[in-house]
């Protein structure tokens, strides 16, 4: 931490690097203003969703990563849970079973990897199951373009709440940012993981 004094502010600062998604890593220095904004905009955002206690968080990305450390600091301040995961991405799915969080953060870059998994996953399946899945997919996706609905308790329990599982079964919001995020992909992962997904800024 550096602490400022000049004009008098004692504003204490940090130095966050940027992941370099246009270049190299740059430090930015963030002052605790800067966090508290942030924090106090993401729960606005997110004010239809209601955040409390009862929620708990999972940070996975990087904690030089200014993102996760707001989506911690967001769960503190509202008194609710966060879980560190075990240190390796590809066994996120153990932890995310173990910490059933409510709210997941990610970026656009693993969540467009999932949306190629997911598809690739669905086209090995037989007829029938491919048949469910898009048919699932469109009556949703209706659904939440006209209403904003993100579940159909059908769908969601017959096709869906395998992948629903797959984060621990509990998510009720998730949040991406850092990068812009196609559209097709933002709705089809809306239905898949039967919740809404907000968009922050980046």
């Amino acid at each position: 931490m550096i602490e400022n004094t000049e004009n008098n502010l004692n504003e204490a600062f940090t130095v966050s690097y940027t992941s370099g998604t246009s270049g190299n890593p740059k430090g930015v220095v963030l002052s605790n203003r800067n966090f508290l904004s942030a924090v106090t905009n993401i729960k606005f955002v997110c004010n239809q969703f209601e955040l409390t206690a009862e929620d708990s968080y999972i940070s996975y990305l990087p904690l030089a990563h200014v993102f996760d450390r707001l989506g911690v600091h967001t769960l503190l301040s509202v008194g609710g849970a966060v879980g560190f995961f075990g240190g390796v991405i590809p066994e996120i799915t153990k932890d995310l079973i173990i910490l059933k969080p409510t709210v997941f953060v990610s970026v656009p870059r693993l969540l467009n990897k999932v949306y190629e998994k997911v598809q690739a996953a669905v086209e090995d399946r037989p007829f029938i199951n491919r048949f469910l899945f898009y048919q699932g997919l469109y009556t949703k996706t209706h659904y939440n373009k006209t209403y904003g609905w993100t579940n159909n308790s059908m769908f969601d329990s017959v096709v869906f709440n395998k992948a629903k599982q797959r984060l621990g079964g509990r998510v009720r919001i998730m949040i991406t940012a850092s990068a812009p995020i196609a559209p097709n992909v933002l709705s089809f992962l809306r239905c898949v993981f039967c919740c809404p997904i907000v968009e922050a800024y980046g």
